[in-house]
């Protein structure tokens, strides 16, 4: 399903059993985020993608503060494959793995604060450390997921629990191993009952206008 609400047939989350907390401002929504937002509502499965920019880590997790206020979910994941970007490299990072992590997951964590999630409610997951784990009653965001080979989708998507919601988080033209893995995930899950995808473009920048001009001129070389 992409980008619209055809009826389906999975029951709308339930609730937790928990107080509602006090429902803050949040950034004023375009329509391609409203739209998705909504699918986030609905699916238990949904994939924003989109250019760098566009928000989609930021309504991710502004769903999974909605979600945790309104009790529909008790935790957020936050799963990030630590892949640096192209030939950039730190080399090791000394520490335990959310110090290893911690400059992959910084600007989530930036939001997440922005937007009135608690530290308590975030948990960050590295990629390697999914299998095994179901997540339920949970909001499970996966980032950047246009580095993921088929097989890692196929085990992140086995550990949804019920209640859950899954969102994948990526933009196939920031495949850094060159696998185009994330298209393919695409073209197989869409359309199925399950699964929405809302898709962004250049116009849904919310970053600096320049972004929009160079990355148009760097398309052309």
């Amino acid at each position: 399903m992409m980008g619209s609400l055809a009826h389906h047939p999975y029951p709308r989350k339930p609730k937790m059993a928990k107080p509602e907390q006090t429902e803050p401002t949040r950034r004023k929504f375009n329509a391609s985020q409203e739209t998705g937002m909504k699918l986030l509502q609905e699916y238990p499965i949904v994939a924003l993608v989109g250019p760098a920019g566009s928000g989609k880590t930021h309504l991710a997790l502004e769903y999974a503060g909605w979600a945790i206020r309104r009790q529909k979910a008790e935790r957020i994941f936050f799963v990030r494959a630590p892949v640096e970007m192209g030939r950039s490299s730190l080399g090791y990072i000394p520490g335990e793995p959310n110090d290893k992590m911690a400059p992959y997951v910084a600007h989530a964590k930036e939001i997440a604060k922005e937007i009135g999630i608690s530290e308590h409610a975030l948990s960050v997951v590295p990629l390697c450390y999914v299998q095994g784990r179901t997540f339920t009653n949970s909001v499970v965001i996966v980032d950047e997921c246009q580095v993921l080979d088929l097989d890692e989708f196929r085990a992140i998507v086995a550990r949804l629990g019920k209640g859950s919601t899954m969102i994948f988080c990526g933009d196939p033209a920031q495949d850094t191993r060159h696998q185009g893995r994330f298209r393919v995930f695409l073209d197989k899950v869409q359309g199925l009952s399950c699964v929405a995808i809302q898709r962004f473009t250049a116009a849904d920048n919310m970053r600096h206008p320049a972004i929009i001009e160079v990355l148009d001129a760097l398309d052309d070389a």
